[in-house]
C-alpha cells in the first residue's frame, strides 16, 4: 500500500496488520515515499485498471492520475468520483449535477463513460464534522 503507515487522522495501518494478517500468507508492504509524476506515470500504465472502493471519498485524485495516463478506473459512485466517471442522460449528453439531483449513488443513471466502471452502493448513510459538514458514507457490496 502507498500511504502513510500512521496517521493522527486515520488508522494505524501497522497495528492492523499485525492484528488480521497471516505473514505466512500474507504479504503486505507499506511504501510512504513520495513519488515523482513520472514513476506515477509508468505505475498508472503498467496497471490495466485503478480500483479505488473508498467510503468517505470527495474526489478521488487517483482517479483523475489514473485517467491522465489511459488507464480505466472502477470506483464508489459518489462525490467527485461520479463526477469523473461523467454518467450520461439518455440523449447522450454528460448529467450536470443539481441541488434536485445532486447524487447518482442510487444509481438512477447507468450509463458513464467508457473509461469507468461505476460501483453502486450497498448501503448509504452521511458523515460530517465542522470542516466538512456531510459527505456521503457509501460502501460498496463485495
Amino acid at each position: 500500500m502507498h500511504t502513510q503507515v500512521v496517521d493522527q487522522h486515520g488508522t494505524d495501518l501497522k497495528a492492523l496488520k499485525e492484528a488480521l494478517c497471516d505473514p505466512s500468507y500474507v504479504n503486505l508492504m507499506f511504501s510512504s515515499n513520495k513519488l515523482t509524476a513520472p514513476q506515477l506515470n509508468c505505475l498508472y500504465n503498467m496497471a490495466d485498471v485503478t480500483v479505488l472502493p473508498s467510503s468517505n471519498e470527495g474526489w478521488g485524485l487517483s482517479l483523475t492520475e489514473s485517467m491522465m495516463a489511459g488507464t480505466m478506473i472502477a470506483a464508489n459512485v459518489t462525490g467527485g468520483m461520479q463526477d469523473q466517471m461523467r454518467f450520461e442522460d439518455e440523449n447522450g449528453n454528460w448529467v450536470n449535477f443539481s441541488k434536485d439531483f445532486p447524487s447518482n449513488h442510487r444509481g438512477t443513471i447507468k450509463q458513464c463513460g467508457e473509461w469507468a466502471i461505476p460501483i453502486f452502493p450497498s448501503n448509504i448513510s452521511l458523515q460530517g464534522s465542522p470542516a466538512t459538514p456531510y459527505i456521503y458514507d457509501d460502501r460498496c457490496s463485495p
